[in-house]
């Protein structure tokens, strides 16, 4: 699932597709961290994690995603504010170099606390609920 991600990431990149990108380095982010916790518990692939093992994990996927995604978001932001205006500032070096000018870091990381708040819920919700699904196809499995 690891190399998965790692092709799609790659495409996406060939293709333009940012936002996919970006879910998709969640997911990869997520796998990796499921990954360490197996290998750090000694848990096997045929047993799920436990939810307490995949809460803090869950966490750290909201960290990375909030520092990773908000820049990116912030410029995407610019950009149209730029295009509304009639601003000819098209390529994201000069969007970057004028956001950072004007309010410095700090206008990369407007609104983090909702957005990590968002991503915390989500990844929560998301791995926790992945996992379970993943060990009912897992039984479901090997019944047959």
């Amino acid at each position: 699932m690891i190399d998965l991600s790692k092709y799609i990431i790659e495409w996406c990149d060939k293709e333009s597709r940012s936002f996919l990108r970006m879910k998709i380095e969640q997911k990869l982010a997520d796998l990796y961290f499921k990954q360490k916790i197996r290998q750090y518990k000694n848990i096997p692939d045929k047993e799920n994690i436990p939810s307490k093992y995949l809460m803090p994990a869950s966490l750290m996927v909201a960290v990375i995603s909030t520092v990773i995604i908000m820049p990116f978001d912030a410029l995407k932001t610019h950009q149209q504010l730029f295009k509304k205006h009639g601003q000819k500032k098209e390529k994201y070096s000069e969007i970057v170099k004028s956001v950072y000018e004007k309010d410095g870091l700090r206008a990369f990381f407007v609104g983090w606390r909702i957005r990590f708040f968002i991503y915390c819920v989500h990844s929560l919700m998301t791995v926790d609920l992945l996992e379970k699904l993943e060990g009912i196809k897992k039984s479901m499995n090997t019944n047959e």
